[in-house]
């Protein structure tokens, strides 16, 4: 570069075209002059040492920082002199004029390019290499434009000196070399040889004799940034935009120069420049341009909870939630109210409440679930859902697999001893299995709130995009739930085989149609729980909306359950009793043996009711029928008589199970797989307590 006066001095040294040659040698020799310190003017210029006062030094320098000085203002002006290496009277084909080259260190080309392109310029630089120093240079430009002397040498753009003179007369102008190529670039002297003392290595390649390349500024991005911001465990809606800004960031040489100018504007500090001061002040006056350039698009933002989102099916979700837990009230009162009837008493009513309470608790569970979430809440609800369902369960699986039992054993006249504390106790040590996993679930990976963020298309007054909370139950990790939903395929299967093993047991005892019904509606609402766990992983579905439909899952599971199994019962009428024990109808005489009940009725009796022998024949399986008549004589003779025809035998240690036999009226009954009467006399005992044609308390 060269000063604007300089150029206006000369134009033709802004082309290397003025420079170059033998008879350009003595014009550079004359121009540009050896710059002189501060120390050296006072010994070797100065008259009297800079004792007196003179238009160039006020005073001689006081230490050794300053003698080696170019400029000091207000000190020390500069000066520019000719010296042996400028006279070309004396060394007309070594004389040359003087060009400021960059330390060692920096990148500079000046002595390939003045060797191969024959100009006759050269620094005189105390440095290796014969270079300044930063502040030398600087110092010597300040000097040359104090002066107004002549100077030519390397700098860059933008920077805070290009700055300074800009819109000056001693404004920096550039001198054109020839335009560079590849191979002039890959000619370049080393950095090592451009140090070395080696004059030919400093010189090196004459292809490589060219002007500077464009620099182009590369972005340095730590791989440290772009991890943590693409972190997979962050949302992308809450993801930093600094690395897209950093990618976009891109800054023109005429802004660079804005902050120059804005630095020396300040005034305060011009080696410091206030650079922060002036970076504020560029950001405010280029506001729009950096948020349309830099920002990355849909960037700032804004968190908001979305109020709006959903209300629907929130709605929808909680009103059914609610219903059902009335529904489930509703049934337990009228359990209760209808603890008498024999449809109720048969299903055993404590087993009964217990299912109730596990609906109870799941009909909560899923209120919970429809409601904003809190810490408190995710863990409650999954308590009571999954506790909850295996409750409902569990109770239904234990008498089933009893009342197979007692039949699988009847079959064969055998005994069966029930006890009420063991059936409780299975239904006890099931659910303690769920509360066990509920327990370690809870206490490793507690579930707790969370917030899913959907970025929408609204903006603020401020400009700002909207990122709206929606906030959900985080269950943590998804193997929890699905061992949960496994846990509830197993007693689902479990009750299907026992359901179908009772298919063929007598009608007061056969629920398999409503446990089959019921299952399979269990099954049905599990599949749509374990879909909407799969919907998780696909965008579009948000995870608070999938607690909603979860939520109404669980509801309309529990009504379905209740409709199924529940509400048969209370609309079932009763056959209403006629007599004592309601034989009006062609009936059984003799009760089929179940629970280990034997059949036993006296020539006697058999006499009295005006029967004979042949009426039994000693065969397996042997059909009974009997007139309407002879049932009034036999249910007179029950009455009058102490015998006992017909006796059902148990332990009495052990009378804890109510079993009903129904009579059908229009079909005769045949007994079934019994052994042959071997007793014929009665005994001693009383006639068993009947309290109708449905019960008989063993």
């Amino acid at each position: 570069h060269i000063p604007k006066f300089t150029a206006m001095r000369d134009p033709t040294l802004l082309s290397y075209f003025g420079m170059t040659g033998e008879q350009n040698r003595r014009k550079l020799a004359d121009m540009f002059l050896r710059p002189t310190t501060w120390g050296d003017y006072c010994t070797q210029v100065s008259s009297n040492n800079c004792q007196t006062p003179d238009t160039v030094a006020t005073r001689a320098p006081i230490d050794s920082s300053e003698q080696t000085k170019m400029f000091v203002e207000g000190l020390y002006t500069g000066h520019f002199r000719k010296t042996e290496k400028n006279d070309c009277d004396r060394y007309p084909t070594n004389c040359t004029g003087h060009i400021a080259d960059y330390p060692c260190g920096w990148t500079s080309f000046i002595k390939q390019q003045t060797s191969h392109l024959n100009i006759a310029l050269q620094s005189d630089g105390t440095q290796a290499a014969a270079g300044y120093t930063h502040s030398q240079l600087l110092e010597m430009w300040a000097a040359a434009n104090a002066t107004k002397s002549n100077i030519i040498g390397l700098w860059w753009t933008p920077e805070i000196l290009y700055s300074r003179f800009k819109n000056t007369d001693a404004e920096l102008l550039p001198v054109t070399l020839p335009l560079p190529t590849q191979q002039c670039i890959q000619s370049r002297v080393s950095m090592d040889a451009r140090c070395s003392a080696n004059i030919s290595a400093q010189i090196g390649d004459p292809a490589g004799a060219c002007d500077d390349s464009p620099q182009i500024l590369q972005k340095l991005i730590s791989t440290a940034l772009v991890e943590s911001i693409n972190d997979a465990d962050i949302a992308l809606t809450r993801r930093s935009p600094a690395l897209d800004t950093i990618k976009r960031f891109k800054i023109t040489q005429y802004q660079v120069g804005q902050f120059f100018e804005y630095w020396l504007a300040i005034g305060k500090d011009r080696h410091s420049h206030d650079p922060r001061e002036a970076a504020c002040q560029w950001f405010v006056e280029n506001f729009d341009y950096i948020i349309d350039e830099f920002v990355p698009k849909g960037y700032p933002r804004v968190f908001q909870e979305d109020k709006n989102k959903g209300a629907s099916l929130f709605i929808i979700s909680l009103s059914v939630a609610c219903l059902s837990a009335l529904f489930v009230l509703g049934a337990t009162c009228t359990t209760f109210l209808q603890r008498q009837k024999p449809i109720i008493s048969l299903s055993q009513i404590e087993f009964l409440f217990i299912v109730l309470a596990g609906l109870l608790l799941v009909s909560i569970g899923a209120i919970i679930q429809a409601v904003p979430p809190t810490n408190v809440s995710c863990v409650l609800s999954v308590w009571l859902i999954y506790l909850g369902s295996t409750m409902e369960l569990v109770p239904l699986i234990v008498k089933v697999a009893a009342i197979n039992r007692i039949m699988h054993a009847a079959k064969k006249m055998k005994r069966v001893v029930l006890n009420r504390r063991n059936l409780f106790g299975a239904v006890a040590l099931l659910n303690f299995i769920m509360f066990l996993f509920l327990i370690v679930w809870t206490s490793l990976d507690t579930p707790r709130q969370d917030s899913e963020d959907v970025l929408s298309d609204t903006v603020t007054a401020m400009g700002e995009k909207i990122i709206y909370l929606n906030p959900y139950c985080n269950g943590g990790f998804v193997g929890w739930i699905y061992a949960a939903l496994a846990w509830n395929v197993i007693l689902l299967l479990t009750a299907t085989v026992l359901a179908y093993q009772a298919r063929n047991h007598r009608e007061e005892f056969n629920e398999s149609a409503s446990l089959a019904t019921m299952i399979y509606s269990h099954f049905v609402f599990l599949v749509l729980r374990l879909i909407t766990y799969l919907l998780e992983n696909f965008n579009g579905w948000k995870q608070a909306d999938l607690a909603w439909i979860r939520s109404l899952i669980f509801s309309l599971d529990v009504i379905a359950t209740l409709s199924i199994y529940f509400v048969p019962k209370f609309m079932r009428k009763e056959k209403p009793k006629q007599g004592n024990f309601g034989f009006r109808q062609t009936a059984e005489p003799c009760l089929s043996s179940i629970l280990n009940m034997e059949a036993a009725m006296s020539r006697e009796s058999l006499a009295a009711a005006g029967l004979d022998d042949s009426t039994f024949p000693h065969t397996r399986c042997a059909s009974l029928t009997f007139s309407q008549s002879v049932m009034q004589n036999y249910e007179k003779e029950l009455l009058q008589s102490d015998s006992q025809p017909c006796r059902c035998q148990m332990d009495e240690e052990r009378s804890s199970t109510q079993i009903a036999l129904g009579v059908s009226s229009d079909k005769p009954s045949r007994l079934g797989d019994c052994d042959p009467l071997k007793s014929l006399q009665p005994p001693a005992r009383a006639i068993p307590q009947v309290d109708g044609p449905d019960q008989i308390s063993q």
